[in-house]
């Protein structure tokens, strides 16, 4: 997706035409300079920071714009492990201060940063309710977010009722929501958090505006702003995104 959205035009962060398209890739080191002393020959290595240019055979690049991954991973894991994962790394850690036994909630949970964001929400006992979209096979979707760490899973029809909290069983309202699709999706994810709760927004799949029903925004919405996070610095030069943000008050809802 991030390459097509880079070929497309639809990033603010454009290379000057004419150029070679794909951002994201892994490559692995077929010859090497004299004086290049952290790399071998064989080893997989990945633009570090990020950078246009790798739907190409072959790549000359300076030592220091690269940074080598493991090789026991799937390939198609480190060809985005500059975006996705980090992505999801950022957002878990630099908009809301998580502890243990914390909710998330996120739509579009199928993504690749979705699943990362699983992944490290279990490994830091974080709890994640995930909202995926009516399809064929949902159940055996829902199975495999569970088995990568998911506590909850639900497609958008599920969510079609009045009290939605009352899914969440013995889980605490969510402190922290991420949407990546817009739209209606993203009312869903403000349904479910809790008062001072923050929803961050890293995409637009759907392409359509960000719905906002009326009682959130009357009772819940206090500002909406822009945010820059820096993902790693292991991967050399800072990877900055842009998130935006809806911070809710912190007061008791009124009814």
């Amino acid at each position: 997706m991030g390459d097509q959205g880079q070929a497309q035009g639809v990033y603010p962060i454009r290379p000057p035409v004419p150029a070679v398209g794909g951002y994201e890739g892994v490559g692995e080191i077929y010859a090497l300079g004299s004086a290049v002393r952290n790399l071998s020959v064989g080893d997989w290595v990945v633009p570090s920071p990020p950078s246009s240019g790798t739907w190409q055979i072959y790549i000359v690049k300076e030592a220091n714009a690269l940074h080598k991954v493991r090789k026991d991973i799937p390939m198609e894991y480190a060809a985005t492990v500059t975006v996705n994962p980090l992505s999801a790394l950022c957002m878990m850690e630099d908009f809301v201060k998580l502890t243990s036994g914390d909710v998330i909630v996120q739509n579009g949970a199928t993504s690749m940063v979705g699943q990362s964001i699983i992944q490290l929400a279990r490994i830091r006992g974080i709890h994640s309710i995930n909202i995926i979209r009516d399809r064929i096979g949902a159940e055996e979707v829902k199975n495999r977010l569970k088995k990568l760490g998911a506590d909850d899973v639900f497609t958008e029809s599920q969510l079609e009722v009045k009290n939605i909290k009352s899914l969440l069983g013995n889980l605490s309202e969510p402190v922290l929501g991420f949407n990546c699709t817009g739209g209606n999706a993203a009312s869903l994810v403000l349904r479910f958090l809790r008062q001072g709760g923050t929803m961050v927004t890293y995409g637009g799949m759907s392409k359509k505006p960000i719905t906002v029903s009326t009682s959130s925004f009357i009772f819940k919405v206090a500002s909406t702003s822009p945010k820059s996070s820096c993902c790693n610095q292991d991967f050399g030069s800072a990877f900055v995104n842009r998130k935006f943000s809806i911070k809710l008050k912190e007061e008791d809802h009124q009814q």
